[in-house]
């Protein structure tokens, strides 16, 4: 995996709670992570303003790993699920 984990959330909104007793991670294409975080994110008024942050978006997309956050009811667990992709962001970087 390259670079940083970014934890994605449900399409429409953040986060997306499941009724399960387990939390999940989903990995999602660059494509679709930057269509999903992208209503979220560009909500100014200035052109310019907005194509630098879309500019920006777009880099963060291309440099990290992503994945869709299904947060059931294991709220306390939450790190043990994170915690492996921080691992190996870590050892990726020592190689």
């Amino acid at each position: 995996m390259a670079g940083r984990a970014v934890l994605q959330t449900s399409r429409d909104s953040f986060p997306e709670v499941v009724n399960s007793s387990h939390s999940c991670l989903e990995p999602l294409s660059k494509k679709l992570a930057l269509e999903m975080i992208l209503p979220h994110s560009l909500l100014v008024y200035d052109a310019e303003v907005a194509r630098r942050e879309f500019q920006a978006l777009v880099r963060l997309v291309e440099q990290t790993d992503c994945y869709r956050l299904h947060f059931g009811r294991d709220v306390m667990d939450l790190p043990w699920l994170v915690t492996p992709l921080l691992e190996k962001r870590h050892a990726g970087r020592e190689h």
